[in-house]
């Protein structure tokens, strides 16, 4: 069980709103949403959760996102580390299985972040107040427009090969079978 003073990705972590748990798992929008929760963290291994809020993301793209994230920590170090070790997969939380994140049973209710206004969607079904800067607030892709990160993200694009992208989608398979289920 994760504390509060280990790692914040941990099993467990969580925003409580009432009884409900919301999910946090590394690069599925957590810097998007986490302006919603102002009780900061909590974890649903502590308290009965009625419903588990829980978005998901393709994996492919979601590694890619978290090899950059991994990477920005220190460019001139780890880029050419990470692209000659591409083939180990997994460097950290970012890059973890989503489904490692989800060890837990009861109701559950997942988040299609590729539909329109999903961030206003989901702001409605949990019932919080609207602002008027709630628009100004979500980061939807703080990526873009980074010229360092869409370095990286053409380098990783480069050693990106079918043999290796089939890897991924079997390492990940727990996680698209998931998405598979819930779609």
């Amino acid at each position: 069980m994760a504390s509060s003073t280990g790692n914040p990705w941990g099993p467990g972590r969580c925003s409580r709103f009432n009884n409900d748990a919301f999910v946090w798992i590394p690069k599925n929008a957590s810097s998007t949403l986490r302006f919603l929760f102002s009780g900061g963290d909590a974890n649903f291994h502590n308290f009965d959760v009625e419903t588990y809020w829980v978005i998901l993301r393709d994996p492919i793209l979601r590694w890619k996102s978290g090899i950059m994230e991994y990477i920005s920590a220190d460019v001139k170090k780890r880029l050419e580390w990470v692209l000659d070790n591409i083939d180990q997969i997994e460097f950290d939380e970012h890059t973890t299985p989503q489904t490692s994140f989800l060890k837990y049973t009861g109701n559950t209710r997942y988040i299609d972040i590729k539909q329109n206004f999903w961030v206003h969607k989901l702001i409605n079904e949990l019932g919080l107040p609207h602002k008027l800067e709630f628009g100004g607030l979500v980061k939807m892709n703080p990526t873009s427009g980074n010229r360092n990160k869409e370095e990286i993200k053409h380098s990783i694009d480069s050693v990106m090969s079918t043999a290796f992208e089939n890897r991924l989608r079997e390492y990940y398979s727990e996680d698209f079978k998931l998405i598979e289920q819930v779609s």
